[in-house]
Order: structure tokens, then C-alpha cells, then sequence
């Protein structure tokens, strides 16, 4: 499989608007038919278009060859959406069968069924995308890892978020806070989903930069990961960074995700995040994987997939408990 980049075919499942979303992303979708079925969504592709049409950058070398959905009238209303031409599946099994990317489209979902619906075809060997989270716990995610490994088969999981342009040159900034010290990422919930891109956009800009780990995690408000507090520590020379993720807001017409960054001295933001900046992410996401697929390797070290789970798996055992919890993995 490594080497090939040319006309990969796509096996998607799920047949949810964030399928449709990266779809259109890398594959010839029907403007009306996207906008029937999805209208904030087509509306933040068009950028204002006089006409209403879809004017986003696609990735290039993807078809949308198959689809599968437990509810097959979704499935079938996905592949009449990019005119017919995918193939849907009727049963899980199909969908990775001659394809060369397995894609876990993910709208809402807390990750708890992605080990069951991955497995079939890691264990064939194709390459595969999960969409955010990777799994809903670290036993599920190591579990995939494990498959994925055996079966020396790229495997990547990950935010369109952590890929934004926009999210590099703010980490450029750090270098103005002498050190950083406090981070907080405004994001959305209680959508499952919403609230893994919160959690892993707050890692990867503040503690993949600060160099150290997440150690412990503490769990606030209405639902478990409304608010959450990850603590984290390094030695060499000894440091303690805060970074708060907040979810409370419903996630609105805009979409949008917010952060700033903090010393003692200064404050930072990150540009906003909205809806009409997110498909630069889901356009580096299939670049990210065309590269994958062309090396046979992944983009991302598993620790890094794994992070977020296991914030997440403690956010929600602090909550139960009201006491903090230590990060596992």
C-alpha cells in the first residue's frame, strides 16, 4: 500500500455531517444536494459566494468510493449527495474491502464504538483515519494501536484543529510570554466530539509546547469536561504549567474556538477559530493523510493520539469523584 497517492479510494463510515464536511473536502460533492442536507455547513464553504457556491481548496487524489451507516437511508442520502457514485455498503465488513483509506467520519460520537467499527479493516491491512477522539478510553485506544502495530498499518486519529495554520503562528508567540505559564482554550460542548477538539487543541498548543506531561486532571460544572483544569509538570528545570479547557458554550452558527496564552506579564489570543477558517484544518488533515498513505508511516507518534483520550477518561473520573485525577498513558 505505501507509495501509492493517486486516486485513493475513500471507504467511508458514518454518514453524518462531519462525512459530508470532509467529503466535500476532498471529493466533487453536489452544491444542492450539501446544502439540503446540511445548511450551516455548505454556507461556511461558500466564504459569502454571490452565486452560493462552494469555493473551499480541496485536497487532491481522493474518491469517495464506498459508505456505510448503521441507518442506511443516511448512507444512502451521503452518496446521492456526491452524485450516486458511492457505493453504499450494507453491512460494516464491505467498506474496507477495495479501498486503500478506511475514514471514521465523527459528528457526535464520545469514541466508544471506534474500536468495533476500525478493527475490520486494520485487520485487512488499510490504512485508516479516525476522526476525533480516537477512542473513549485509553483501553480502546491502545487496543487499536495494538491491531495497528501487528498489522504494520498506518493508523491516525486527530483534530482538525491541531493543523490550522492560524495554530502554529500563535505558538510562534510563546516566546513573548518569558515563560508560558497559564493556558485556555474556549471551546464547546457537551457534544462529545466538540469537547475532544477543546482537549486536544489545549494540548497541542500549551503542553506539547511547555515540553512536559499532563499529570492530573480536575473536572467542573453541569456535564463531566464542561470546564476541566489539566495541571502539568516537568523537572528539568522544574516547572508546573495550569491549562483550562472551556466547553459550556453550545456550539453556534460560527463554530467558533477560542485561546489565549499567559506569563505573569502578558496575555496573548489566538485569532478566532471559526467555522469558515476550520476547512484550512480538514484540507492539512487529507494532505496529512495522502502523505501517510504515500511513506506508509504515521504523521502523528501514538502518545499524541493517546493524550487526549486519556485527559478526557480522567476529566470524567474527577467528575464522578470530585476530586482530582492522575492522567493515565
Amino acid at each position: 500500500m505505501a507509495g501509492k497517492t493517486n486516486n485513493l479510494r475513500v471507504g467511508m463510515i458514518r454518514a453524518d455531517k462531519r462525512a459530508l464536511w470532509y467529503g466535500a473536502i476532498f471529493d466533487e460533492i453536489d452544491p444542492d444536494a450539501y446544502d439540503a442536507l446540511d445548511p450551516v455547513g455548505f454556507h461556511h464553504f461558500t466564504y459569502y459566494s454571490i452565486k452560493a457556491e462552494l469555493t473551499h481548496k480541496r485536497a487532491k487524489g481522493f474518491k469517495l468510493t464506498k459508505v456505510y451507516d448503521a441507518d442506511s437511508q443516511a448512507a444512502e442520502k451521503l452518496a446521492a449527495a456526491f452524485g450516486g457514485r458511492p457505493q453504499v455498503c450494507r453491512t460494516l465488513g464491505e467498506v474496507s474491502e477495495d479501498v486503500d483509506l478506511v475514514f471514521i467520519a465523527n459528528e457526535s460520537s464520545d469514541g466508544s464504538d471506534h474500536l468495533d467499527l476500525a478493527r475490520p479493516g486494520l485487520q485487512k491491512g488499510v490504512p485508516t483515519f479516525i476522526d476525533r477522539p480516537v477512542a473513549s478510553t485509553v483501553e480502546d485506544a491502545k487496543a487499536l494501536i495494538r491491531i495497528a502495530q501487528r498489522k504494520r498499518t498506518p493508523l491516525l486519529s486527530c483534530s482538525h484543529l491541531r493543523l490550522l495554520p492560524h495554530v502554529e503562528r500563535f505558538k510562534l508567540r510563546f516566546g513573548e510570554l518569558e515563560p508560558l505559564e497559564r493556558g485556555i482554550v474556549h471551546g464547546h460542548g457537551p457534544n462529545p466530539a466538540d469537547m475532544a477538539d477543546g482537549i486536544e487543541l489545549a494540548l497541542h498548543l500549551f503542553v506539547d509546547e511547555f515540553g512536559g506531561r499532563a499529570e492530573q486532571v480536575h473536572s467542573m460544572g453541569a456535564w463531566p469536561l464542561e470546564v476541566v483544569l489539566v495541571t502539568c509538570t516537568k523537572s528539568q528545570p522544574q516547572r508546573r504549567l495550569h491549562v483550562m479547557v472551556v466547553n459550556s458554550h453550545l456550539s453556534g452558527v460560527r463554530h467558533a474556538f477560542h485561546a489565549s496564552a499567559s506569563s505573569n506579564f502578558r496575555l496573548i489570543y489566538l485569532d478566532d477559530l471559526e467555522a469558515f477558517v476550520q476547512s484550512e484544518g480538514g484540507l492539512a488533515v487529507m494532505n496529512a493523510i495522502r502523505e501517510m498513505i504515500r511513506i506508509g508511516k504515521n504523521p502523528l507518534p501514538y502518545k499524541e493520539m493517546l493524550a487526549p483520550v486519556a485527559v478526557a477518561e480522567a476529566a470524567r473520573i474527577a467528575h464522578n469523584t470530585g476530586k482530582a485525577s492522575m492522567v493515565d498513558g
